[in-house]
């Protein structure tokens, strides 16, 4: 039996349900696999022609997530100091005017200034609202 007919069949229903459900791109990684699953009819047996298709699907998948994510701006990832923003800390040292305060976020000791110039007193609980330069902005929890 051809299989290539097989797969070039499954190939376009898989692209006929991309087009009836747009924006997921799943579909559309399963159409990929059947199609490299067809080119590979007269190289492999059915099995290893279903493997293909499986392992090429996956990988589309992956792919086109990472394309798809970057074209849209939703991968952001962070990094170094910027991953700090968010999490939560202690006031160590309080800035006072144009001193840099110190606060310990995850063991680590940074320089801090508050929002504001918001007053946070020493123990106290702070969240990183910002980075900027080589020091992070805080508020207070509460």
């Amino acid at each position: 039996m051809d299989y290539t007919i097989v797969w070039l069949i499954i190939a376009v229903l898989f692209l006929l349900v991309e087009l009836l459900s747009p924006g997921l791109f799943y579909s559309l990684s399963f159409a990929i696999g059947a199609l490299v699953s067809m080119l590979s009819v007269q190289l492999l047996d059915v099995i290893p022609q279903m493997i293909l298709f499986l392992a090429a699907s996956a990988g589309a998948m992956v792919l086109l997530r990472r394309f798809v994510a970057r074209r849209t701006g939703a991968y952001k990832p962070t990094s170094n100091v910027y991953a700090l923003v968010g999490k939560k800390g202690v006031m160590v040292v309080s800035p006072a005017g144009q001193q840099l305060g110190y606060v310990k976020v995850n063991g680590e000791m940074w320089a801090c200034r508050t929002v504001d110039q918001e007053i946070i007193g020493v123990d106290a609980q702070v969240i990183v609202v910002a980075v900027k330069g080589s020091h992070v902005i805080v508020r207070s929890v509460n």
